[in-house]
């Protein structure tokens, strides 16, 4: 028998297999068998999980990302020898992240640990990615960290039971980026009435025997003067100025019931009110007779604005029956400043009736309402205007064609809409999309002056051009808009998420317009509630008489023979249907250096006797005759726009003789105002100025002193 003791020689061999001699001495003797004890080999890798995932598949299983706990296989450690206890060692911890390991109290930082199989495959080792960071092979940065190639990674050496361990190995670890669901809200202001003024007992607070305080002996008698206070259904008397002394202030009261003196000398009898109103209305005028006649030259009221708001107020009107527009003028004013004009007539037997409003933007304080009488002709018994039904409303919008000369409407989104990511560490990039565009729509900002693409009515905008965003809208459109709002972020492996929409309300007032003998003025209210003067104007459907002021404005005269006038600035007119006319008045124009340039979209070149329109110039050119207005007006067709553009020189400065073929220096550098006809070619079969100016004085196109 031979017995053969196992001797550790306390040095590492290879792993390759090896042949050991047996040695015996002699009959009995005793020998050993030297141990080949190999140490555990570790290999570096790589593994993925997801930024803030609810699970994640690696080498390890399915776990979770936010705490990932490691599996055994992650580390790639193994041992030749059979049967060995296997841990891992800790040697260097990640910059990012945290690698941690349960105690079996708390959770501690796992680095210089020595961490068994047993305890890894029971979830004991942790790795925690910081909230939101990530780093893999999507991002440009190299190097390791939040935002690079890889996000983080630590060494390690697989140690056995006997104390022996492997050389140090690397595990990184990368976070797949995750987009997070981004915010969004919008400011929304709903459509609300302020006041309402019908002149009716209940909202004058007085007794209707006080109103129209008919007596049995008079039971139809005129209109009440009511002047007992200032003040009736929220608004104040206006007193001054009296531009025809004399007269009785006071509220002059109307009645259904009553009889109203006629133009042509003959009381007509009230049947009936304004439509939707009452029994009662006030009629707006300025009397003489030495005070004996009541007059109301205006009412006013003081309204509380929001910046940027805007605000739209309408009433009913008709003219005294049977008087001119020349008496039945009034005229609106905002903090003092004419905003419209209006001005219709009735007939001798009858009211006529018609809504009108107008529309304005408010500035953040209280701004004071006045409507006035203001009347060209004068009666001594005073003959004005009647108002009932007076309605304002406050929206949050825009008014009409108040951007690119009147052409569209725009209203900046920044005031309505935030937009924020969740994960802020500059991975993810956010975009804002508005849907349900109406036609011709978009989104314009600084770098895309002309918008974005527009598919099924929505269109992206990043988040880098918001602030200069604006929502255009085409000039024609009025009304309420609704429409949605997303914003959604996007991580650099074109991960994203989607926000939930959001609706944005906005209101779009036409300007100012009513159907009638129209007399519109444009004032200094805009965009901005400030006086900058842009204004947009629609006339009705018959003959209107409208003056934009000083400013750009866009004015549309409708149907009807309509005297257009664009004022100060550079002006957008279309006369509509009708034989209409352009006017400039004195001191239109710009200057040499900048010149105005007002352009007529629709000028028909037919006869005005034959229902073309004409340019009235008499009250621009000073000094002109028949023989040098060549001086003062010179024309010239582009053929590539298609349109026909007049230089005009208000003193004559130009050089007689010019032909419109060109433009020459004594024109390009003394014109001060310029008129675009828009696919117009008046110089077709003329050589000079002087033969195009002869021929639409001809056709009646062309007036002058």
């Amino acid at each position: 028998t031979v017995t053969v003791a196992t001797i550790d020689d306390a040095v590492l061999d290879s792993a390759a297999t090896e042949t050991l001699p047996l040695v015996v001495g002699g009959v009995t003797g005793n020998g050993g068998i030297i141990d080949n004890e190999f140490a555990p080999t570790a290999t570096s890798k790589t593994i993925t999980i997801t930024e803030d995932a609810a699970g994640v598949t690696t080498g390890a299983g399915t776990t979770s990302a936010a705490t990932y706990r490691f599996g055994w296989a992650d580390f790639g450690i193994t041992d030749a020898n059979v049967g060995d206890t296997l841990s891992v060692k800790i040697i260097t911890g990640p910059a990012s992240g945290a690698l941690q390991f349960f105690n079996g109290s708390s959770w501690v930082s796992a680095v210089g640990l020595t961490i068994t199989q047993a305890q890894v495959t029971a979830n004991n080792l942790r790795f925690v990615p910081a909230a939101n960071e990530s780093g893999d092979s999507s991002f440009a940065s190299a190097g390791v960290g939040n935002l690079k190639n890889d996000y983080a990674s630590f060494t390690f050496q697989g140690v056995d039971n006997g104390g022996n361990l492997s050389s140090t190995a690397t595990l990184t670890v990368d976070v797949k980026p995750v987009a997070d669901t981004p915010t969004v809200s919008t400011t929304n202001f709903t459509k609300a009435t302020l006041f309402t003024t019908s002149w009716e007992a209940a909202d004058t607070g007085l007794s209707q025997a006080v109103l129209n305080p008919d007596s049995a002996s008079a039971p139809n008698g005129t209109s009440t003067s009511y002047t007992a206070t200032t003040t009736l259904s929220g608004w104040t008397r206006v007193d001054s100025p009296d531009s025809y002394a004399g007269g009785t202030n006071s509220f002059e009261i109307w009645s259904v019931g009553d009889r109203m003196y006629s133009q042509s000398a003959v009381y007509m009898n009230l049947t009936s009110g304004a439509p939707g109103g009452g029994s009662n209305w006030v009629e707006l005028n300025n009397a003489d007779d030495a005070g004996a006649k009541t007059q109301t030259l205006g009412i006013e009221r003081n309204v509380i604005t929001t910046a940027g708001h805007v605000y739209d107020m309408s009433f009913s009107y008709a003219g005294r029956n049977g008087f001119s527009t020349d008496y039945s003028k009034i005229t609106v004013l905002v903090g003092g400043v004419k905003v419209a004009s209006y001005a219709s007539v009735s007939a001798n037997d009858s009211l006529n009736w018609e809504t009108i409003h107008f529309s304005f933007v408010g500035n953040g304080s209280s701004q004071a309402i006045r409507i006035i009488t203001d009347p060209l002709a004068f009666n001594s018994s005073g003959r004005g205007a009647m108002i009932d039904n007076i309605v304002l409303t406050e929206a949050q919008g825009a008014l009409a064609g108040n951007a690119v000369s009147g052409t569209k409407t725009e209203i900046a989104l920044t005031g309505y809409v935030n937009g924020a990511l969740a994960d802020t560490d500059t991975s993810e990039v956010l975009s804002y999309t508005f849907s349900s565009l109406p036609a011709g729509a978009n989104v314009v900002t600084t770098a895309h002056p002309s918008g974005f693409t527009v598919t099924g009515g929505s269109v992206t905008v990043p988040a880098a051009e918001f602030a200069s965003a604006k929502l255009q809208l085409l000039s024609s459109y009025s009304g309420d808009l609704t429409i949605g709002v997303t914003t959604t972020s996007t991580e650099p492996n074109a991960s994203s998420a989607t926000s939930s929409s959001q609706n944005l309300t906005f209101t779009i007032l036409s300007g100012m317009g009513a159907d009638g003998y129209d007399h519109l003025n444009g004032g200094n209210v805009g965009t901005s509630g400030t006086p900058d003067n842009n204004n947009t104007i629609n006339g009705g459907s018959n003959n209107d008489w409208i003056d934009g002021g000083v400013g750009n404005d866009t004015i549309s005269g409708g149907s009807g023979n309509d005297v257009l006038i664009g004022g100060q600035g550079n002006d957008n007119l279309t006369g509509g249907a009708g034989a209409d006319t352009f006017k400039w008045s004195l001191s239109d124009n710009g200057t040499t250096a900048s010149p105005a340039v007002d352009t007529v979209t629709d000028f028909g070149t037919a006869a005005y006797t034959s229902g073309g329109d004409r340019l009235d110039l008499r009250d621009l050119l000073t000094g002109e005759s028949a023989a040098t207005l060549d001086k003062f007006v010179h024309f010239n067709y582009d053929s590539a726009t298609g349109n026909t553009t007049i230089y005009i020189s208000v003193t004559g400065a130009f050089t007689a003789g010019n032909g419109v073929a060109t433009n020459p220096t004594n024109v390009t550098n003394n014109d001060v105002q310029q008129i675009v006809l828009s696919g117009v070619n008046l110089t077709s079969g003329f050589t000079t100025d002087l033969q195009v100016i002869n021929d639409l004085i001809a056709k009646g196109k062309l007036i002058t002193d």
